[in-house]
């Protein structure tokens, strides 16, 4: 019931209505928390700290992040937990901290290239790119550039 809630939430994310989503992301946690899943429980914490993120909920984001990240590490998932670094990257580059912005995607980056989980590298390598090009590093934007073309 739970992950179905989470994707009925993305859904409503993808349609551009946070509200709903919001509700279904905070329905699929409790749900998740009472179930004990908490695989799904993280994927619906990360997933709404996104979207707090966008409608500049930051303080509420970043419990989220940390919570998710707490969780992700506890199960050893290595694609969920370099997810969750880029997440909290995402967070940074908003809150206008472009240091740890890019901390964190270099973090998440090297997690997902330790353990070869090529499609989490490439997304790494973008957001490090941006951030590299936005802080005036071209070296540092071009070597990740390459990376995910």
């Amino acid at each position: 019931m739970g992950l179905s809630l989470s994707n009925i939430a993305s859904t409503y994310e993808f349609l551009k209505q946070p509200k709903k989503a919001i509700a279904s992301y905070l329905e699929a946690i409790r749900l998740q928390s009472l179930i004990g899943d908490l695989r799904v429980k993280a994927i619906a914490m990360s997933n709404l700290a996104s979207i707090c993120i966008e409608i500049k909920k930051y303080d509420t984001a970043f419990i989220l992040i940390q919570q998710s990240l707490k969780i992700r590490e506890q199960l050893g998932n290595p694609d969920n937990i370099a997810l969750s670094h880029l997440i909290l990257s995402q967070y940074y580059k908003n809150i206008n901290d472009s240091q740890k912005s890019f901390e964190s995607a270099l973090k998440a980056y090297e997690f997902a290239a330790k353990y070869k989980t090529t499609e989490i590298v490439k997304r790494c390598a973008e957001a490090l790119y941006k951030i590299s090009e936005e802080r005036g590093d071209k070296a540092s934007a071009f070597t990740y550039f390459k990376e995910f073309i």
